[in-house]
């Protein structure tokens, strides 16, 4: 009679138990079909809470099965039943999380059995919890998609520089952190970096900003953001963001450079404007050194038609310290003697070489004069006229040191340096056509004047475009004057 009582007694608790639970719980025997698979589930008691979470009540559940109750159960992409009689069968207890299309919720089911053919299985509604994890979820691959796209890696130290924390982008490209200290992980230093911004933070609690050069990718360039705060147990701690710049600062260097270049050309277009005719060439030759070594070039040339228009002369040149003048073939050249070269410069754009081993087959010629000068790369932008019809000449530059390339836009900007070369040596030659005509002028003019001298005929020659005149010493004579005394103007 004891054992009795004390069977009602703890049913009576477990009754309590489950009344009050606020999981669903569900109690249910395996049924199987003709051939002993098991075929459905049979509902032998539930409690209040699977009432609320599935919406029936426990007069229509019990002695029911699972399918009538879900008639579309078995068509659901998760064996139900099948787990279930798995765990009946002594498998072991099992606990997953799964979604329930009826009810349209996600629940965390644990089932366990008693006994062979029955089960019990209690079920957690978590439906809340799964959204606020999958929208986390769904933020942290925003924020590495971010990261990524924007080449940015988080990180968090404390203040002895170790690292508490590195994002899956850095790790990706640097590996797991192993507590070791930033500089040492990002840049196999043994001390933190020359402008580190984590003691100033640290020391005015205040963000600051750094610029990085990450070795291990390539020299990338970051701008690193260090953000003090204190952890729960109010300890100071630091987190960096670094983030790319890298086409930022290329593009702040391209912009030193041009301006740079801008005023070289400046500088260049100023001393030929400011140079008399007879200074040309120096300021050709200070050109030529100036735009060298701007381009970091070895060597730069001036050729020029030769009068007799059948071959290309050196006139000027400009040589890195240590670097040979040009010789032999390379000074002077024509259609017979280099052939290829000859005709690339006729083509009026400006044109490279990178290697001179590259050199097609039809310039054996060509690839044996630059090697004997120790030409490794050269670079060369014609003279010509407004009409295109000739070429005059070319500007060149050559690297002798180690083979260089050119960019197209540097091929632009040495184009504005050879055409301001090229329009200081057209002025040069009209200059000089000038006064070789002043001077044959000049020359016939005396020939005149002493042809009349010899005569004893009188002349009187009225310039009324430049309002000068010219009295000849016969006709001085003529009206009673000597030489200095009737000078040659218009007062007289």
């Amino acid at each position: 009679m004891l054992l009795e009582e004390l069977l009602i007694v703890e049913k009576g608790k477990y009754r309590l138990l489950l009344k009050h639970l606020p999981d669903a719980f569900a109690y249910c025997q395996i049924l199987v079909d003709s051939v002993g698979k098991p075929d459905n589930c049979l509902f032998l008691e539930i409690n209040p809470a699977f009432e609320t979470l599935l919406g029936l009540q426990k007069d229509r559940v019990l002695g029911r099965k699972i399918t009538e109750l879900y008639p579309g159960i078995k068509d659901s992409t998760f064996d139900w039943i099948g787990t279930f009689a798995r765990v009946s069968k002594g498998d072991g207890n099992i606990r997953f999380e799964q979604f329930f299309g009826p009810t349209g919720r996600r629940y965390e089911v644990t089932a366990y059995s008693d006994e062979p053919g029955y089960f019990a299985a209690v079920f957690r509604d978590i439906t809340a919890q799964y959204k606020v994890l999958k929208n986390n979820e769904e933020t942290a691959q925003r924020l590495e998609h971010i990261l990524r796209a924007t080449k940015t890696g988080i990180d968090i130290i404390d203040k002895n520089f170790n690292l508490l924390f590195v994002d899956n982008y850095w790790q990706t490209i640097y590996g797991p952190p192993g507590g070791r200290k930033c500089y040492e992980y990002f840049k196999d230093r043994r001390e933190p970096c020359e402008n580190c911004g984590v003691p100033r933070a640290l020391e005015t609690k205040r963000i600051m900003v750094s610029e990085q050069i990450l070795p291990k990718e390539g020299n990338r360039v970051v701008a690193c953001q260090v953000v003090p705060f204190q952890n729960k147990e109010g300890e100071w701690q630091l987190a960096e963001f670094k983030t790319d710049i890298t086409q930022r600062k290329l593009l702040e260097e391209k912009l030193k450079y041009q301006l740079q270049f801008e005023k070289l050309v400046s500088g260049i277009s100023g001393s030929f404007v400011a140079a008399g005719a007879g200074k040309i060439d120096e300021m050709i030759d200070l050109s030529l050194r100036q735009a060298g070594k701007f381009f970091e070039a070895d060597r730069g040339v001036v050729f020029q038609l030769s009068p007799n228009g059948e071959a290309m002369e050196s006139t000027h040149e400009w040589c890195y310290e240590g670097i040979k003048p040009l010789e032999n073939y390379l000074k002077r050249f024509s259609r017979g003697s280099l052939s290829w070269l000859h005709r690339q410069v006729q083509k009026t754009t400006p044109f490279y070489i990178e290697e001179i081993e590259r050199l097609p087959e039809e310039a054996q010629a060509e690839k044996g004069a630059f090697g004997r000068q120790g030409i490794k790369s050269f670079l060369i932008l014609p003279f010509f006229t407004k009409s295109g019809a000739f070429v005059s000449g070319f500007l060149a530059f050559d690297s002798v040191r180690e083979k260089k390339s050119w960019t197209g836009e540097q091929v632009e900007l040495l184009s504005i340096v050879a055409d301001t070369i090229h329009g200081a040596l057209a002025r040069q030659q009209l200059e000089g056509q000038r006064l070789r005509a002043l001077k044959a002028l000049e020359h016939e003019r005396k020939v005149f004047e002493d042809v009349l001298e010899l005569t004893l005929s009188g002349y009187w020659d009225w310039d009324l475009k430049n309002n000068t005149q010219y009295f000849s010493p016969a006709l001085k004579k003529m009206f009673g004057y000597e030489e200095d005394e009737l000078p040659n103007s218009q007062e007289s």
